[in-house]
């Protein structure tokens, strides 16, 4: 299974054990007491890993093992199935876990670093440090989300996680740390439905809306352990057509303003077409854009058309289809508050929108977030002029008060869509 390429004393032993694992000690190649670094590439990326003197790493059918100047290699011929490292056997999954986060764009700005079996950073990318605030802002939201279901595919295997916050801008610092201890976890129920979790971008969503008791089952799951935000439901809690107006507009918003209309289309992967996948960007088939109008919807990612289309408000009629109309064909609509728009607290907003996003997933409804609207009003969101920055924060207060809000979600019943955004092989956001 297995060709070693001279130097037959850079290896001990090779085993391949029942479960698929490939168990190998390795010889003294960079002196004695040294760490083995070991180089794995599978497809394109590569990575490197420090692994000590003994590790574990599931592979495809053959691979090739030689070493170059103290460099142990190793090019798998088809796609990993699962990395484990420093023998810890669960750190493929909770880190696959993370990785199923939702993201702007489909295009997670973090690495992990797997410093041991019980202790890994997140690091952010250059894309991360230099983003915009509104960029940056959607960042910390997407790290809550990759933290809760690290904690929860943790909590499933009897782990618990202990976070420790840096979100300083300085590259040469991780963002947050998580510590592994044995113990029990919260919410390890919802570790099934990471893997189901999509986006579900049907016009229309089908009722029943949730009952009075579903609503609060589903705030007590989502705020316990996350005391500073909460949920708001439109039409219980806040005034949805209120709502539903500031989604609107900002939907609008970003079909009227060249930089934003240049953000929302750059995630376009219309180059896959509109019948398959990819993993980073948006593939087209998963928007939710009707056969008859997809011809004219990438008409619009072009500046010159959609200037000439807004002159007879074509971006007014945007933000009715993209924004209003779906939420007012949802039997619910929520908004995900916090106390202010700290990188704490976007994080920990985040972390309460997963929860909610994976909490009715199992119960078998569709999910649509919408975050815009939410975003155009933050104070610092230079990214979006400063008099609609004002309007919209404006209005936003009068709906909520002093809370922030993060991001407005429609649920309801829908058919899954045939075609959901993937994900880039785990390997390529492991840091050395």
């Amino acid at each position: 299974m297995a060709r070693c390429h001279g130097a037959a004393n850079a290896w001990r032993q090779m085993t391949s054990s029942g479960t698929g694992l490939v168990q190998v000690s390795y010889g003294n190649l960079l002196g004695s007491g040294s760490r083995t670094r070991v180089c794995v590439r599978a497809k394109r990326a590569m990575s490197a890993f420090d692994m000590g003197t003994a590790g574990l790493v599931r592979l495809g059918h053959t691979f090739e093992m030689g070493p170059a100047s103290g460099l142990v290699q190793w090019q798998a011929t088809l796609a990993f199935k699962e990395i484990r490292l420093s023998l810890h056997e669960h750190m493929t999954r909770i880190l696959t876990a993370g990785l199923a986060a939702p993201s702007a764009d489909n295009r997670h700005t973090i690495r992990f670093q797997v410093i041991s079996d019980r202790e890994v950073s997140l690091w952010g990318t250059s894309d991360y440090h230099t983003a915009s605030y509104q960029r940056r802002a959607l960042a910390h939201v997407s790290l809550g989300a990759v933290v809760e279901n690290i904690s929860i595919q943790a909590a499933a295997i009897q782990r618990s996680v202990h976070i420790r916050l840096n979100l300083e801008s300085d590259p040469s610092r991780p963002l947050l740390g998580l510590l592994f201890s044995e113990g029990a976890g919260s919410h390890a129920d919802l570790a099934a439905w990471i893997p189901e979790r999509h986006t579900n971008r049907a016009l229309a969503f089908r009722g029943p809306e949730l009952s009075a008791m579903e609503r609060a089952e589903i705030s007590a799951v989502v705020t316990a352990d996350l005391p500073g935000c909460r949920l708001a439901w439109c039409g219980v809690d806040i005034d949805r057509s209120q709502v539903l107006r500031l989604v609107r507009v900002a939907e609008a918003e970003r079909f009227r303003v060249r930089n934003q209309h240049a953000e929302l289309f750059s995630s376009v992967r219309f180059d896959v077409g509109w019948k398959r996948t990819c993993a980073e960007g948006l593939p087209p088939g998963a928007l939710g854009v009707e056969p008859f109008l997809r011809l004219p919807f990438r008409a619009l990612s072009n500046w010159p058309v959609m200037r000439t289309l807004n002159l007879l408000g074509g971006h007014s009629l945007m933000g009715v289809r993209a924004g209003q109309l779906p939420c007012a064909l949802a039997p619910d609509v929520a908004v995900v508050l916090a106390p202010d728009d700290s990188p704490a607290s976007l994080l920990e907003a985040g972390r309460m929108f997963q929860r909610a996003w994976l909490k009715l997933t199992s119960m078998g409804r569709a999910f649509q977030p919408f975050a815009a609207s939410a975003l155009f009003g933050l104070r610092a969101n230079d990214a979006v002029e400063p008099e609609f920055r004002a309007r919209a924060r404006d209005g936003w207060r009068r709906v909520t008060g002093e809370a922030t809000p993060v991001i407005v979600f429609r649920t309801g019943f829908a058919k899954p869509p045939m075609v959901r955004a993937s994900r880039p092989p785990l390997i390529d956001h492991i840091l050395e």
